[in-house]
């Protein structure tokens, strides 16, 4: 996989394209803003790897970080306050949020585990941290992965993850798994509809875990 610097490039490079994918793809979106959605977040929250802030700005986040200057001053544009910094460097301090929220950046991470240690020390107790990725084992994944090999500017940076693996991620870093949604139940060779959020998340191509400090 390429290094994270060429990753951190393509995303400040083409901000604007990655920000269209979601305008292009409504129906994809609107599904996975709908898992998020039925996990009831509320409080003060910190969205990792903000990217556009399309998720924060539905969602109601209150701060993005991200490492890309191109996306964050698109997403202050959409109201959300943003810091520019690293998943596994928070510039908070412990125990403020009540719930921390990464959505497709896990696997753009160099360091997975080092930033879930971070989430933790920066979640309140009993805060909740919410990881949503495309699984590796999915039609989405696998889609990803042969783009990725293609050389697709941003899928060749990603390195996706099992829902096992990232169980295993989260557990190692001291969390528990208390509630799971999933979405994107059609391949990616199928029309994008939108989809309500399923509890069993097994084939689907878009997973949200909901997480607290055991």
């Amino acid at each position: 996989m390429a290094s994270k610097e060429s990753s951190i490039r393509a995303f400040e490079e083409y901000a604007l394209e990655y920000d269209s994918w979601y305008l292009e793809h409504l129906s994809i979106f609107e599904s996975e803003a709908k898992a998020i959605e039925a996990l009831e977040l509320s409080g003060l929250g910190l969205e990792v790897g903000v990217g556009p802030g399309v998720f924060a700005n539905r969602l109601g986040v209150s701060i993005g970080i991200d490492p890309s200057l191109s996306m964050l001053l698109i997403t202050k544009r959409r109201g959300v306050a943003v810091l520019r910094a690293v998943g596994e460097y928070l510039p908070f301090r412990n125990g403020i949020f009540n719930y921390v929220l990464i959505v497709g950046t896990l696997c753009f991470l160099k360091e997975p585990s080092v930033a879930i240690k971070e989430a933790q020390r920066a979640l309140k107790s009993r805060g909740d941290l919410i990881l949503c990725e495309v699984p590796k084992d999915s039609s989405w994944g696998r889609f990803i992965e042969e783009k990725g090999k293609a050389g697709h500017r941003f899928y060749s940076h990603a390195k996706l993850y099992t829902i096992v693996d990232m169980y295993h991620i989260l557990e190692d870093a001291g969390f528990k798994v208390v509630d799971a949604k999933g979405t994107l139940s059609f391949s990616p060779s199928e029309g994008e509809r939108v989809e309500e959020p399923a509890d069993n998340i097994k084939g689907m191509g878009f997973i949200c875990l909901r997480a607290q400090s055991r």
